[in-house]
């Protein structure tokens, strides 16, 4: 850096201010008064400059109030922890706070309730896929201090009578937020368009919230997540909860520069604008529908509801085998993630998006080969080697050398099929098997042992040796 007698002999270069810098790739300080000034430019966007502007495309897009504010996130989970976080905060005196969950909510916010000590009161499903509007309402209790609503639900793909549940949770004052990060992007371009009759959003009175995935729907997590309130006091109990003695304050008042997601993501938004989405979000929808009908008396598998936005969730029947049937079509080109519901056997999530629109008949006709091909093999089960140790455990007390026996024979079984090297199958049916506590557990090996860093050796640094002249 130059001294300051430099400075004053160089009167083009701009003065610093005494802020901290961020040494960027090129040297210069992380401050706007270097970052092009001098190059005849406009200075880039910083951080904040740039998550307003994406903060106001989402805004605009759900048809926001103008006292709307939002928070981006990296995920629904972050997004899920922030609101539960909040919403206990704000009455400190219950002892076992709770929040009110439909049976088809995101595991995400499951996952959340635990982690902040928030206990959930699930809701049952009706038979079309959304939220039983009466039982939802009888658990509204004086601990209750969030209700959940999904426009659409993760499980189902259906939305929720988000105005009754509004009404409900306003009779007890307690916020209502919706969860709209598994397709709730495409929802909001077809009430734009006016393909959707039912309102889920801030057209609802009592609606304190919303989270939504920016970006289509593409079955897995969103890279960022936004989190919109209707007011700013409510955010700003948001960040209150966050700070409240938790170590050392930090001040957004120097610039910083944004991340690189949400810069590529805010400029691309800014290029394709809001006609292009729709039109993206509208073919998906398109696609969406094309494929339903076209699943309607089909063999082997069925769909669970009629889907409201970009994701299809099917069941298998008798005849067939949903984890077979997910390796068949993973071999044919398209990808159906299985979960496990509470209740009942295994389901599919399939993800449509808008590329899949002229792909429609390749996508069925691949689905009829995966059927029966499956039907061919028959319904799977559980290797009985594995099933036996799965009965010799005990669901308290898991070892972990138990879990890492069980999931290595299952991934063996895999592998052993050369033409699908990807096969999930044996897993799949060891996890179907297993006790739910079980089955928690073995998940959580499996995503340990699947999230491994790849290593490449230490790195060698040569240097050029010292001169009298350095």
């Amino acid at each position: 850096m130059k001294t300051s007698t430099e400075e004053s002999e160089a009167p083009d270069q701009p003065a610093l201010t005494s802020v901290v810098g961020v040494g960027p790739a090129d040297g210069r300080l992380a401050h706007r008064a270097t970052q092009g000034i001098t190059r005849g430019v406009p200075a880039p966007k910083s951080r904040l400059e740039t998550e307003n502007e994406l903060v106001g495309f989402v805004c605009d897009l759900l048809q926001a109030p103008d006292t709307a504010v939002g928070t981006i996130s990296g995920g629904l989970h972050e997004s899920a922890l922030m609101v539960l976080r909040a919403a206990r905060d704000a009455r400190p005196h219950l002892r076992r706070p709770s929040v009110v969950l439909p049976q088809s909510a995101h595991p995400a916010w499951f996952a959340a309730a635990a982690d902040v000590g928030v206990t959930p009161a699930v809701a049952p499903v009706s038979i079309d896929g959304s939220v039983e509007v009466g039982p939802m309402t009888a658990l509204i209790r004086d601990q209750t201090v969030l209700v959940v609503a999904s426009a659409p639900s993760y499980t189902h793909g259906r939305v929720d009578h988000v105005a009754w549940i509004a009404a409900a949770s306003a009779a007890h004052a307690v916020p209502l937020h919706v969860d709209a990060s598994s397709g709730g992007w495409a929802l909001a371009y077809a009430e734009l368009a006016g393909r959707l009759r039912q309102p889920w959003g801030f057209a609802v009175p009592g609606v304190s919230s919303i989270t939504l995935d920016v970006g289509p729907d593409r079955g897995t997590s969103a890279d960022v997540s936004m989190l919109v309130h209707r007011e700013p006091a409510e955010r700003r109990a948001v960040h209150a909860s966050a700070l409240a003695s938790r170590g050392p304050l930090d001040s957004d008042v120097a610039w910083s520069a944004p991340s690189a997601v949400v810069a590529e993501l805010t400029e691309t938004l800014r290029e394709v604008g809001h006609l292009r989405c729709a039109g993206l979000s509208l073919d998906a929808l398109d696609a969406t529908a094309e494929l339903a009908a076209g699943l309607v008396g089909a063999r082997g598998i069925t769909l669970v509801a009629q889907p409201d936005a970009t994701t299809l969730v099917l069941r298998a029947d008798a005849t067939c085998d949903a984890f077979v049937f997910a390796d068949a079509l993973h071999h044919r080109g398209w990808t159906a993630s299985p979960f496990f519901p509470d209740q009942g056997p295994p389901m599919l999530r399939f993800a449509v998006t808008a590329a899949m629109l002229p792909l429609v008949p390749q996508c069925l006709a691949a689905m009829d080969d995966a059927v029966s091909e499956a039907r061919a093999r028959g319904r799977a089960r559980v290797d009985p080697t594995l099933q036996r140790l799965l009965e010799k455990l005990d669901a308290h007390d898991v070892s972990e050398y138990a879990a890492e026996l069980l999931l290595d024979a299952a991934a063996v079984l895999d592998e052993s099929d050369s033409d699908e090297p990807e096969r999930r199958q044996a897993t799949n049916l060891l996890l179907k098997a297993a006790p739910p506590e079980i089955r928690e557990l073995l998940l959580t090996y499996q995503r340990d042992r699947l999230s491994r860093p790849v290593r490449r050796g230490s790195p060698i640094l040569t240097f050029a040796p010292a001169t009298d002249e350095d």
